[in-house]
């Protein structure tokens, strides 16, 4: 952009959308009247649709890749949103629209905070019906007692029965000597740690399913949902990707996605292993517990 300056002059980009995430949130996604974007399939290049191409030499470099690489380098499709961690999302079926949430429903708050990052924080409230809903969200890049306030303001609003929090938060600050955590309890805002070890793979397999409808209710039916007016959750959900190796047929696969685009999704993550429940079942009384 900085050599255009001058004359004004368009810029042009052709490429294979790989693995750059920004290229479809700010380019092909852009509602700049300016941006165009224009995809195309390996198949309007051959010779019979007027391009140059003959139909064998495409097939022998199609059947080369694997089913993932066609749907970027063959029919022009973005990979990073083929190699999604939770590539069940879907916003037709799993974005609704912001509704009023009812005091009898049980509301939990995830809280993954940071220093040079933007501190982050989610609400998920579990229904009657033993849905989850992502009510709310903060993605703010503040000293943690501004944080904290606004966490605690808005957990006051609902029927908030547990704030779960990053481990990190238990490092202490340097210039302070405190811990986030316990700064963020000398506001009035009390947490809980997360449940962290060994819990990545389980916490995202339970997200997985609960956006697929699988997991305790054993049907189609979706059991997570998302308010509209989370857009850090939905994007976060868009752009969260596995890692890849430059060479992946000699180095294998990662299973790990990039450590990118998951502050609220940590949140989600920690509350998710808790089991959220609306209800839970009342102790006899009498009944001696030791």
């Amino acid at each position: 952009l900085r050599g255009l300056m001058l004359h004004n002059g368009p810029m042009w980009l052709t490429l294979t959308p790989i693995a750059e995430p920004w290229l479809y949130n700010d380019l092909f996604l852009s509602k700049d009247n300016d941006v165009q974007c224009y995809t195309g399939s390996m198949e309007d290049a051959l010779v019979e649709n007027g391009g140059h191409l003959t139909r064998e030499a495409m097939e022998s470099f199609v059947s080369k890749l694997t089913e993932e690489e066609k749907e970027a380098r063959v029919y022009g499709r973005f990979k990073h949103l083929i190699g999604r961690v939770y590539s069940s999302f879907d916003e037709k079926i799993h974005v609704v629209e912001k509704f009023f949430i009812p005091k009898d429903w049980p509301v939990y708050c995830g809280i993954d905070p940071h220093t040079r990052k933007p501190n982050a924080a989610v609400w998920v409230a579990v229904s009657p019906e033993e849905s989850l809903y992502v009510v709310n969200e903060v993605y703010w890049k503040a000293g943690i007692e501004a944080f904290g306030k606004l966490v605690k303001e808005i957990s006051d609003q609902y029927t908030t029965v547990k704030t779960l929090i990053d481990t990190s938060s238990e490092t202490p600050d340097w210039n302070r000597r405190e811990t986030a955590r316990t700064m963020l309890a000398k506001i009035g805002l009390k947490t809980t740690l997360a449940r962290k070890k060994n819990q990545k793979e389980a916490s995202r397999l339970m997200i997985q399913q609960a956006l697929e409808g699988r997991g305790d209710t054993g049907d189609q039916t979706p059991r997570l949902f998302v308010f509209d007016a989370c857009k850090r959750t939905r994007f976060e959900f868009m752009n969260y990707v596995y890692d890849d190796y430059r060479d992946p047929e000699s180095r294998g696969v990662k299973e790990e996605p990039k450590k990118i685009n998951d502050d609220i999704l940590d949140g989600l993550a920690y509350l998710i292993v808790e089991h959220p429940r609306y209800s839970t079942p009342k102790p006899i009384e009498g009944l001696f517990h030791g």
